[in-house]
């Protein structure tokens, strides 16, 4: 079988530029334990970026300007 296209195991580089402010780490607190984790996925996204997730030695990753 192919694993074209699904996910695989392997090593990641997670870089951490900043850490969150105590005011961003409040409003993910609530956002979670007051509405669920669709509004913490909500105020993540509104967030300002703090590092970076990628498999290592590059390719694919995600990075929140």
């Amino acid at each position: 079988m192919s694993n074209a296209g699904g996910a695989s195991a392997g090593p990641i580089d997670i870089t951490i530029e900043r850490w969150s402010t105590p005011e961003e780490r409040a409003t993910l607190r609530s956002a979670l334990t007051e509405k669920g984790s669709e509004a913490l996925l909500n105020a993540l996204q509104d967030t300002k970026k703090v590092g970076f997730i990628r498999r290592t030695g590059g390719g694919l990753g995600w990075n929140k300007d």
